[in-house]
C-alpha cells in the first residue's frame, strides 16, 4: 500500500503522462511483470506455474503496443520461468510448460504491432550511444564518439549511406516500396552487430552507470543534475500533486541518494536469501537488468517507473531490522555471495575494457590505411565552441 501511495504521489511520473500517455502506459506494465516474475519463483506446483507464465505473455503481449521496448519483459519472463525454477519444487517439464504458455500468448498479441520494427533496435542503441546520453550518465568523455546528438535523421540517414555504399544501384531498387520500412530501419540491427562489439565495454560501462542513477530515486531528482539534461519531459509536471510532492522529494535527493537506494536492494535481497538463495541470486539478477536497461537511452520517460525500486528498498531497510534474528544467520553467506558476484563483475568489466581498447587500435588502423579521397570542408563555429564541418 505504501509503495503504491509514493507512486501515485510521484512528481516523476505525472510529468512523464504530461509528456506522452504512450511511455507512461508502460509503467504499470514493468511493475505487473516484475510482480509476476517474483510469483513465478515462489510458485510451488505446476498450475500457478502455469498461471503466472500465461499472465507475463499476456501483460508483455498487450503491453508492447505501447511500448517496443516492453517486449523485454517476454524475454526476462521466460527465463525467469524457465530458469528460475532450478532445483525447485517445480520440474522442468512444468516449467517448459509454463515458459510455452508465456510464449504462445504474447507472440500474437505483439506480433501485428511490432511487425518489422523489432529490427530497428540496432538504430535506437546508436541513439542512445550518442553524447547527450554519455553526459546525462556523467561519463567522462573519450577520444570517440558514436554521434553529436540525438537524431532519428541523423542515426538512419547513416545507416543507409553506409547501406547504400556496398551495392548503390541494388541498394536504390529495393527502397521505396509501397507499405515496407526503409532498409535503414530494417536492417539496422543486422547493421550494427558488425561493428558494436568494438564497444563492448562502453555498452557495459553506460549499462551500470545507469543502474547506478536509477537506485537512487532516479536522476532528475538528484542536484548533482541538471534539469536540462533530462529535459524531454518538464520536471516537475503542471499537476498540483506534483508541484507540492516536487519539492519534498528534493529535499531527500543528494549525492548519497544511490547509496540508499543501492543498500536498500541489498536489503531485499538479503530477507529473501533467508528464505531461498536461489530466488535471490534470480531477483539480483532482475533488478540489475531492470536498472541497467535505460543505459540504451537515458531519457526521464524511459526510466522513470524504475522509482519503485527506490521505494521498495527504503522500505526494507527497516522491515531488516525487524527481521534481524532470521537474516542475520545468513547474513555472512550474502556478503561472501556479493563480494564473489562484484569481483567477478569488475574481473570482466576490466577484462571487456582491455579487448576493446585492442580491437579499436586494429580497426581505427585500418581505416587509417584505406584509400582516401579529398573532399572539400566548410569549418564553422558553433555556439558550444565545438567545430562543425560541412561538406557538400
Amino acid at each position: 500500500m505504501l509503495l503504491g501511495l509514493a507512486l501515485a504521489l510521484s512528481p516523476l511520473a505525472s510529468s512523464v503522462l504530461l509528456l506522452s500517455l504512450r511511455d507512461f502506459a508502460k509503467s504499470s506494465v514493468f511493475l505487473w511483470a516484475f510482480v509476476l516474475m517474483g510469483l513465478a519463483l515462489s510458485a510451488r506446483d505446476r498450475c500457478k506455474l502455469l498461471a503466472v507464465g500465461v499472465g507475463l505473455g499476456l501483460v508483455s503481449g498487450l503491453g508492447s503496443g505501447f511500448r517496443g521496448d516492453v517486449a523485454l519483459t517476454q524475454s526476462l519472463g521466460i527465463l525467469v520461468v524457465l530458469f528460475g525454477g532450478w532445483r525447485g519444487p517445480v520440474a522442468l517439464p512444468g516449467r517448459v510448460l509454463a515458459a510455452l504458455g508465456c510464449f504462445v500468448i504474447a507472440l500474437p498479441l505483439m506480433a501485428p504491432l511490432r511487425a518489422e520494427v523489432s529490427t530497428a533496435q540496432g538504430g535506437h542503441w546508436m541513439q542512445g550511444m550518442s553524447e547527450p546520453f554519455r553526459h546525462r550518465l556523467r561519463l567522462a568523455p573519450a577520444p570517440y564518439d558514436l554521434g553529436e546528438r540525438y537524431s532519428d535523421e541523423l542515426t538512419f540517414s547513416g545507416i543507409a549511406a553506409d547501406l547504400r555504399r556496398i551495392d548503390p544501384a541494388g541498394y536504390d531498387a529495393a527502397e521505396g516500396q509501397p507499405g515496407i520500412h526503409t532498409q535503414s530501419l530494417r536492417y539496422s540491427s543486422a547493421y550494427v552487430l558488425q561493428w558494436a562489439p568494438l564497444f563492448v565495454a562502453d555498452t557495459v560501462t553506460r549499462a551500470l552507470a545507469s543502474a547506478w542513477l536509477n537506485a537512487g530515486l532516479t536522476t532528475p531528482l538528484n542536484p548533482r543534475t541538471p534539469f536540462v539534461q533530462l529535459s524531454d519531459a518538464a520536471y516537475p509536471g503542471r499537476f498540483s500533486v506534483a508541484q507540492r510532492v516536487a519539492p519534498l522529494m528534493a529535499m531527500i535527493a543528494s549525492k548519497w541518494t544511490p547509496v540508499v537506494g543501492v543498500l536498500g536492494l541489498l536489503a531485499v535481497l538479503l530477507r529473501v536469501f533467508a528464505r531461498s538463495r536461489r530466488k535471490a541470486i534470480w531477483l539480483g539478477s532482475v533488478f540489475l537488468l531492470l536498472l541497467s536497461l535505460p543505459g540504451m537511452q537515458f531519457a526521464l520517460r524511459h526510466l522513470f517507473h524504475l522509482e519503485a525500486l527506490f521505494w521498495l528498498g527504503v522500505l526494507a531497510l527497516p522491515m531488516l531490522w525487524i527481521e534481524r534474528r532470521m537474516v542475520a544467520p545468513r547474513a555472512l553467506a550474502f556478503g561472501a555471495l556479493l563480494l564473489g558476484v562484484m569481483a567477478t563483475g569488475a574481473t570482466v568489466n576490466a577484462t571487456l575494457g582491455v579487448v576493446q581498447q585492442h580491437l579499436l587500435r586494429v580497426r581505427i588502423g585500418e581505416i587509417l590505411a584505406a584509400p582516401r579521397q579529398h573532399i572539400a570542408l566548410a569549418e564553422a563555429m558553433t555556439g558550444n565552441g565545438s567545430l562543425l564541418l560541412g561538406v557538400a
